[in-house]
């Protein structure tokens, strides 16, 4: 990617990071940052991912604070919810959806958070969607290509993100500054 311009956006990719003392999962990869690439073609972008890092893993202080400050400078969250996911992954949709930064889940039909015929609390319930990522995501996408069509088609053609004046000392829009809900804009 060229260097990037005041329009670029910072996506942050929310979702479980491999540990080798747990089982195999779905996690964020080559394929998957392609396929969401290639739905935000031609817009400019940067990966905020989580698992990119050489800093010291025994710092769970540390670890917290970096990976908070990441979804804070986001533009969006992106959250893989193709299989269960953990607290860390609640509390990154939470502090996005407090600083309404908008947030677009992936979640495919018949996954953990999305099923046609559900029982919760020996209720049926046909069709059901987890209320916490149907609830506080922006915009619900079946794959990550659709992920990333939706944060071009909504975020950047859109211009919803207009830059801020210089006396805020940010030369490119500022997600940590206080902005429109986009969750009650654009539901």
């Amino acid at each position: 990617m060229n260097k990037p311009s005041a329009n670029t956006l910072a996506v942050y990719l929310s979702g479980s990071i491999a540990k080798g003392h747990e089982a195999a999962g779905e996690f964020w990869g080559a394929e998957e940052k392609a396929a969401l690439s290639k739905g935000m073609e031609p817009h400019q972008f940067i990966y905020l991912d989580p698992s990119d890092r050489t800093d010291d893993l025994s710092d769970t202080i540390s670890l917290l604070g970096r990976d908070m400050l990441m979804v804070l400078i986001s533009d969006a969250v992106i959250v893989d919810a193709r299989s269960k996911r953990g607290i860390g992954v609640g509390a990154e949709i939470d502090r996005a959806e407090t600083q309404h930064i908008p947030i677009v889940a992936i979640v495919p039909k018949e996954t953990t958070y999305h099923k046609k015929n559900a029982k919760i609390l020996n209720q049926s319930i046909a069709h059901w969607k987890h209320p916490f990522i149907f609830g506080y995501a922006d915009h619900v996408a079946q794959d990550f290509e659709q992920a990333g069509k939706w944060i071009g088609a909504n975020l950047i053609s859109k211009n919803i993100y207009s830059l801020l004046p210089s006396t805020t000392g940010c030369s490119k829009p500022c997600s940590i500054i206080s902005r429109p809900s986009f969750t009650e804009t654009y539901r």
